[in-house]
């Protein structure tokens, strides 16, 4: 640290350093009016275009045509529009920027009224996740769902749920998907916005446990809201958000949190025994939801040695820190040792312990993570351009450690949140890279403590220039616009929301619905057997919409189409050979049959009754 940063640490610690004045010039004297203004007109342009489009569509979207829209028509008025918007707000975030010279006073006004903190918090994951409100159910969460009807039929099945695997992934999560899954069945049935309104909950009240966590760290209520504000717009988690079956990651990092918290608490007085039994509770109940968890017990230890135990010498910090872990972690071991029982010694996904291909995946998801745009069209195995980026963000972040005036404190815990990140980001290495939209989260809550902390240093402590703190602020804005963007098109459909080789159709699912629907509307008679041929990737998907949505169907036959993986998870199901399927033509009355046609992203559902 150079003398410069050393002076100003020193009166940062002693509470001496001013902070930025309020009114300062404009930051668009800095950047260039030219820039700013041609990015508004460009966008303007690019606005007309869209609206050209959207007045004068080639093609029209109708499920009872039974018309799927091809990928290169449906996406370019909602494309070019965004592409607008994009433009046009990041002009305009060069010169709002002055907004946030404001931030200081509502940081004051939270922290006098506690109890707006929560409404902050919906507010900002209401602004960049809407669309979730009114999304349906969609791939693995078919899945899940028909798996949990068909294991959970009353509550006192649920004791069954901790003695056995998951049906669809083999894995060990009977709280988060049994439970979890058949207790809102039982309650509500299959509507579709009771899941989404209670995942969104659980998201809700993990950022409240961060924004505490900040606070019982002595970490300011400004770094905290940044920290959400950080965690909630990135558009590379949009699973967790959108995905019924991402309920395992929500209720884990919630539990984790909870955790945490409860901890934190007993440390500060270890009297209070009732928080100290609330977090071991917490964390078998985060067991119980994911196998995530299980780097918990780092947390604490790293928590220990930067944090509640640095005034001791570090050979009693590594004993205390190690003492401190040890009853989270025979509790992992247990749970562990529990789910290779389970398995029986296998393991539910191929693990890569290939050190290039690791190093790949970390450095594209520190880069997925900091930017919050994903990229979906860039393949995970392009080992040039994301990795360059990642790296770059890497070095950024290593000067901006060092760049920053951090207080003594404060680089104890930003030590503290990039271990815990990176803990939970190890897991995700040996992982295949389509579920680095799940396993991303746990290690972006922590990161996202130690970005909201850094850009509070930035933003209200550090005695720069004003135009620096602005061009932060405004670029800030330019990466959550974009973020957001990616958001919307995601919902839309319009880019790829998963990582599966065929996952591109989001809203597939709901025209297959509707699809069917229709069709069953005209017909009289009850259909009993349902034919799908050549319908793509997983049948599980399909046989599971059929049975969450259609009840009656005692028979669904799957013809021709060879799927990855396990193709047939439920009983009623079977595949079939074309002699079978002319038997079926000639002889079936109560038959439905669909024929789907995959070609790339296009999908076009013709049906005719036996």
């Amino acid at each position: 640290m150079s003398k410069k940063q050393r002076t100003k640490s020193e009166a940062l610690s002693k509470g001496t350093l001013k902070r930025w004045p309020i009114n300062e010039s404009n930051v668009g004297k800095f950047i260039g009016n030219k820039t700013v203004f041609g990015l508004i007109i460009v966008g303007a342009l690019v606005g007309i275009l869209a609206t050209i489009s959207i007045l004068y569509p080639t093609k029209t979207l109708d499920y009872r045509q039974n018309l799927y829209l091809p990928y290169s028509e449906s996406q370019k008025p909602i494309v070019y529009l965004s592409l607008a918007v994009v433009l046009i707000l990041s002009g305009c975030a060069l010169y709002i920027s002055e907004i946030f010279n404001r931030f200081q006073v509502v940081v004051e006004y939270v922290d006098k009224h506690k109890g707006i903190a929560l409404s902050v918090i919906l507010i900002i994951y209401f602004v960049f996740w809407h669309r979730l409100f009114t999304a349906h159910f969609c791939r693995d969460d078919y899945m899940h769902l028909a798996a949990a009807g068909e294991r959970i039929k009353t509550i006192a099945d649920w004791g069954k749920a901790f003695f056995r695997l998951d049906v669809v992934d083999r894995n060990f999560r009977p709280l988060s998907t049994d439970i979890y899954l058949s207790a809102c069945r039982m309650l509500f049935g299959y509507r579709e916005w009771v899941y989404h309104f209670t995942r969104s909950t659980a998201i809700a009240i993990s950022m409240l446990f961060l924004l505490k966590i900040a606070k019982e760290i002595k970490i300011s209520t400004a770094a905290g809201l940044l920290a959400i504000f950080f965690y909630l717009t990135r558009s590379c988690l949009f699973t967790i958000h959108f995905w019924i079956s991402s309920m395992p990651d929500v209720l884990a990092i919630l539990s984790m949190a909870a955790s945490f918290y409860c901890y934190l608490k007993w440390s500060a007085n270890s009297k209070q025994y009732a928080y100290l039994v609330g977090s071991f509770l917490a964390y078998v109940a985060a067991l119980a939801s994911k196998q995530t968890a299980l780097m918990f017990p780092v947390v604490i230890f790293l928590a220990h040695f930067f944090v509640l135990d640095y005034g001791n010498k570090e050979a009693n910090r590594w004993l205390k820190a190690s003492i401190a872990t040890f009853p989270f972690g025979l509790l992992a071991i247990v749970f562990f040792i529990w789910g290779i029982y389970l398995r029986q010694g296998t393991v539910p996904y191929e693990i890569s312990l290939q050190p290039l291909d690791m190093v790949v995946k970390l450095l594209s998801y520190i880069f997925w993570i900091w930017i919050g745009y994903q990229f979906p069209h860039w393949e995970l195995g392009n080992k040039i351009i994301i990795p360059a980026f990642g790296a770059g963000v890497v070095l950024g972040l290593i000067f901006l450690y060092r760049y920053i005036p951090f207080s003594i404190s404060e680089r104890r815990y930003i030590k503290f949140f990039i271990g815990a990140s990176f803990a939970f980001l190890l897991q995700v290495l040996m992982l295949p890279g389509r579920f680095q939209q799940y396993y991303l989260a746990p290690a972006l809550f922590w990161f996202s403590l130690a970005m909201g902390l850094a850009i509070e240093v930035l933003l209200l402590q550090c005695a720069a220039p004003a135009i620096r703190r602005r061009f932060i602020v405004a670029l800030l804005i330019v990466v959550s616009i974009i973020s957001i963007s990616e958001i919307q098109l995601k919902a839309a459909d319009l880019i790829m929301p998963g990582g599966y080789p065929d996952g591109y159709s989001y809203q597939r699912f709901s025209i297959v619905r509707k699809t069917i629907e229709h069709n069953l509307s005209k017909i009289n008679t009850p259909v009993r057997t349902v034919v799908l041929v050549n319908f793509p990737y997983r049948w599980a998907w399909w046989s599971g919409l059929i049975r969450v949505h259609f009840p009656s169907v005692q028979e669904i036959l799957f013809m021709r189409y060879t799927p990855p993986g396990r193709g047939i998870l439920f009983r009623g199901e079977k595949q079939i050979e074309w002699p079978d399927f002319q038997k079926i033509l000639l002889a079936s009355p109560n038959t439905l049959i669909f024929l789907g046609y995959i070609n790339d992203r296009e999908i076009p559902i013709l049906n005719f009754r036996a």
